[in-house]
């Protein structure tokens, strides 16, 4: 992968400036730090990539900016396609004569002028044998690239193997990147209602780490397990409490407080508190246009019920909130009082600076939206 040029093709771009740009990797870097003008920093990847010799590290780091700015600007449809452009490249830099696809593994292409373009293939993650590919970016890469069904676990599961085989990074890091995969499955298999897998899913979780914390306790290592597992038990009460809903199951909230009880007491008030965020600033839809009222301070078992009871906690509250461990656990942000994000010091990298806004958009962690 000494070669960039063909993850640099203009080939690979939906959206292209309507007017000649011009921009150099610093001026955009310092740029990217001070405009909120997505559209015209978009522009200005598009400039960096197709007119700029950039080597591989850049390349790939203005192309995760890219797609994460789509994200940013409402632009879901670019990201994806772009997303799974620069993934095929990728992909055929590693692999120059793939085996033919299955008929499902394809999407519509970038033809211009037709409402019908061509079924493009969309090739599996690159196995970044070279090691030239960010971690993050594969990670954004396979969110955008997939459906979320039964398939994006597998493959969530391959990367997980890949990373487990072939990784250097420190352990802490390697544990939070474990913990992050687990939350997508969550978000995959709350987005697809398959609730009973993922109650089978997060009770597995439970007792694993309860039997690790045990081994643990005296372990200063074992606060991000502590809080893993305060974040499953929090998640795991509320699919129980819409699963008894959906089924109209009477007492619902004597149920819930005979079941879950003893366990609502291990989640630690920080899991509690980004719940309440979440509700503070997420709406529970897209068509709806006024926040989840809730005024406390602090979040009770029958508080948590009456929320799924009214319908308060919904999919897209759920997939934000995991979106927001997400984040903490990749760039340390952490929540400061009951209505803000705190983070720490602003990079100085391109996607340290993009990064660092992530914070706006934890409903957008998973390309869902």
């Amino acid at each position: 992968m000494s070669d960039p040029s063909p993850i640099c093709t203009p080939t690979l771009f939906l959206k292209v400036p309507g007017s000649p740009v011009e921009t150099s990797l610093q001026e955009f870097n310092k740029e990217l730090g001070e405009s909120t003008d997505f559209d015209d920093l978009v522009d200005k990847t598009y400039a960096l990539l197709t007119q700029h010799q950039l080597n591989i590290q850049e390349a790939l780091a203005v192309w995760e900016t890219r797609l994460t700015l789509h994200l940013f600007n409402n632009q879901l449809s670019y990201a994806k396609k772009e997303a799974i452009n620069l993934n095929n490249a990728l992909y055929l830099q590693e692999n120059p004569n793939p085996a033919p696809l299955p008929g499902g593994n394809r999407s519509r292409g970038n033809s211009v002028g037709s409402s019908t373009p061509p079924l493009q293939p969309i090739y599996p993650l690159p196995k970044n044998k070279a090691a030239t590919i960010e971690y993050d970016l594969l990670v954004l890469l396979l969110r955008l690239k997939s459906i979320p069904n039964m398939n994006l676990i597998n493959e969530l599961y391959k990367l997980n193997f890949q990373m487990r085989l072939k990784s250097d990074l420190d352990e802490d890091v390697l544990r939070m990147k474990l913990i992050n995969l687990s939350y997508d499955i969550m978000v995959i298999l709350s987005v697809t209602k398959n609730h009973a897998t993922l109650l089978n899913y997060l009770h597995g979780l439970r007792l694993e780490l309860e039997r690790i914390e045990s081994k643990r306790a005296a372990s200063a290592k074992s606060d991000a397990y502590s809080t893993y597992l305060s974040n499953v038990i929090l998640v795991q009460i509320i699919i129980e409490s819409i699963v008894h809903k959906q089924k109209k199951t009477p007492s619902l909230e004597l149920i819930i407080a005979a079941q879950y009880g003893e366990l609502f007491k291990r989640i630690n008030e920080e899991t509690k508190r980004s719940l309440i965020y979440v509700l503070r600033h997420i709406l529970p839809t897209i068509t709806e246009n006024q926040m989840v009222a809730y005024d406390k301070s602090e979040l009770s078992l029958d508080d948590l019920i009456g929320l799924v009871a009214e319908d308060k906690i919904s999919v897209r509250i759920i997939c934000s909130m995991l979106g927001l461990w997400d984040l903490s656990n990749n760039y340390g942000f952490q929540l400061s009082g009951e209505t803000e994000i705190s983070y720490g010091p602003v990079g100085t990298s391109l996607t340290n600076q993009v990064t660092n806004n992530w914070y706006k958009y934890i409903n957008k962690v998973y390309g869902l939206e």
